[in-house]
């Protein structure tokens, strides 16, 4: 029904609909992009996991492989001392 002169609580009734509508679009868009905050920070957490457990993977096999050189490096010192040592008993 269309009205050539439509009174005031028409008039209000039709603004306060599209102020409820817009508003409610605005709010979901909020709560989107909240959303979508929540999504990319778990993402970033995910992705940093992965990141701290590669670099804890290298960490402990560069550790591993340093024990190894390191046993190795102090048997030769005690060779050496023990060798020296020698030495200055045979002279």
């Amino acid at each position: 029904m269309t009205v050539e002169q439509p009174d005031e609580e028409s008039i209000i009734t039709y603004v306060v609909t599209y102020y409820h509508y817009f508003s409610k679009m605005k709010q979901e868009t909020v709560q989107g992009k909240r959303i979508g905050k929540v999504v990319g920070i778990a993402m970033e957490d995910e992705r940093m996991q992965r990141q701290y457990e590669t670099l804890t993977s290298k960490m402990k096999q560069e550790t591993v492989q340093g024990k190894r050189i390191g046993k190795v490096v102090g048997i030769a010192m005690e060779d050496e001392r023990m060798q020296r040592q020698y030495e200055t008993l045979t002279r």
